[in-house]
């Protein structure tokens, strides 16, 4: 060997070398990302109130807005971990709970809506991830809360208060943006039925067995499907691209294996049952076209010619800088490592999946228990139903009127109490009937409740009385709302209605004791 020659191989291994660790730069040629906030309008919930029931429709409208700002953002830098820190802020002149009607230490009202946003934040989040929108859910982590600096002693609506109760969401990166280079980056597989002495694996392909996982580490970057069986001639010919994104290359770099490895290994498993590995002509490109192999230092597109058909692989076949550009070729000599990786992907898949199953186990047993729960607190409202009496919710637009439903309901018992039509009835059928618009008695929210065939249970309806002029007889005719009894001394309001000055707007629900003078 002559020294030109050996200057030529030093050289080789020198630029190799210096690649070997320049990959990491290389790779990672862009910033890392700043925080990125976003901030709801001041005062986003009224003043003193805190949960999710309080909020307006054009206040929901506010919030959702940002939550899609925000959404928007995770999906530019998809692959990137993300974090969203939640911050309330309060001012500092004293606070009431007007959902609860009680006075609020300092940062207690911070606290409650930052426990209603934490809610509405992860509920929206879920919901893109399991659309498929998202590949994961962001961190968040408990949030926190800010008191403002401007002392008490101002007007309690003074702008600087205002301003001091907000809610803010700060989205942090936890991994860095990938170099420019290697996304868009093109590997095309490819066979041609032709032979060609000049690059051997062209030819003797007729088989629906050449199907291909492709990986960089261990990242799946897409499947190469050469299959051709059946065919003729040129029509055999196939071609398959894969092409390097964003995410991908997210994935890959912020993979803590690649610290270790500081490289990129180009590697394929077959999909099939026994695949025709030898195959492919494999051609990479940039985002930009040019071609990074074949090339002079690696002309051959032949790199998996040591394989043979019928090898379920893996195939370690080639490997790259940051950039995708070739160091070195490797066939045989990394098949024992790819191995490795693929058994330490199908364990971290089935540890995956078995967390996932353990996942869904636990869901249906706290839907179970959830079903359980449900269950004993309907037969506890039947059972205080039977005794002290559910209150009926007026205003309701699906309220019953249980009075004309003689066919399921026999009016037992009904008279006046205080501000209440206390009626007791019974499920003259076989079958549920359910009921809509009682209050629930633990909760005091409207709730539909089933009542079992043959049950008795006592209903309380809210009750006005109201003078009118007109006559008994004329009533309900006039006001096209149904008399309870014979006598026409109640009526059933089942329709949006009211009296003006004597009851509220609409008493859709209840019941109407009229005073005739």
């Amino acid at each position: 060997m002559n020294s030109d020659e050996i200057v030529r191989i030093l050289k080789m291994h020198e630029n190799a070398t210096k690649n070997h660790y320049l990959i990491k730069e290389q790779v990672r040629q862009t910033q890392t990302l700043e925080p990125k906030t976003f901030q709801l309008p001041a005062q986003t919930f009224a003043s003193g109130y805190h949960s999710a029931n309080s909020l307006n429709p054009n206040q929901k409208e506010q919030i959702t807005g940002v939550l899609n700002q925000i959404a928007d953002y995770l999906k530019k830098y998809k692959g990137v971990p993300m974090e969203i820190q939640i911050t309330t802020g309060e001012s500092q002149p004293t606070n009431f709970d007007k959902e609860n009607n009680k006075k609020l230490n300092s940062g207690q009202l911070a606290d409650l809506r930052g426990q209603t946003v934490t809610k509405i934040i992860e509920d929206f989040f879920n919901g893109l991830v399991k659309s498929g929108q998202l590949p994961s859910m962001p961190k968040i982590p408990k949030y926190q809360t800010q008191i403002g600096k401007t002392p008490k002693g101002l007007d309690p609506n003074d702008p600087k208060y205002q301003a001091e109760q907000f809610i803010r969401f700060s989205v942090v990166a936890s991994g860095e943006v990938t170099t420019e280079c290697l996304v868009g980056l093109k590997i095309m597989f490819v066979y041609l039925n032709r032979k060609d002495e000049q690059i051997p694996c062209r030819g003797d392909h007729f088989c629906d067995e050449a199907v291909f996982d492709v990986y960089l580490n261990k990242t799946k970057v897409g499947v190469a499907n050469l299959n051709n069986g059946g065919c003729q001639g040129e029509e055999c010919n196939r071609r398959s691209i894969i092409q390097v994104t964003p995410e991908m290359v997210n994935s890959i770099v912020n993979n803590p294996d690649f610290e270790k490895k500081k490289q990129l290994v180009l590697w394929y498993s077959c999909a099939s049952q026994m695949c025709h590995s030898s195959i492919p002509e494999i051609y990479i490109s940039n985002k930009d076209g040019k071609q990074l192999f074949p090339n002079t230092n690696f002309p051959s597109p032949c790199v998996a010619t040591g394989s043979k058909k019928g090898d379920k692989g893996p195939w370690a076949l080639m490997v790259l800088d940051g950039c995708g550009n070739p160091i070195q070729m490797s066939v045989q000599a990394s098949n024992a490592e790819m191995k490795a990786i693929q058994d330490q992907i199908a364990a971290e898949e089935q540890e995956k999946r078995k967390k996932e199953e353990e996942k869904a186990r636990q869901d249906r047993e706290a839907a179970e228990a959830l079903t359980k729960e449900q269950l004993a607190k309907i037969q506890r409202i039947l059972e205080y139903g039977k005794t002290n009496g559910l209150e009926m919710a007026s205003g309701g637009s699906n309220n019953k009127n249980v009075f004309a439903m003689t066919n399921f309901f026999q009016v037992l018992e009904e008279r006046a109490e205080g501000n209440f039509f206390v009626a007791k009835i019974k499920n003259i059928t076989r079958n549920k009937v359910a009921i809509s618009f009682i209050k629930d008695p633990e909760t005091g929210s409207p709730m539909s409740l089933v009542i079992p065939g043959g049950s008795e249970i006592i209903l309380k309806y809210p009750l006005y009385k109201i003078d009118t002029n007109v006559k008994k007889k004329r009533f309900s005719d006039q006001f096209m709302i149904p008399k309870i009894d014979e006598e026409g001394n109640y009526y059933f309001v089942d329709r949006k209605f009211g009296f003006k000055d004597q009851t509220p707007e609409n008493i859709r629900g209840s019941v109407l004791e009229p005073n005739f003078i």
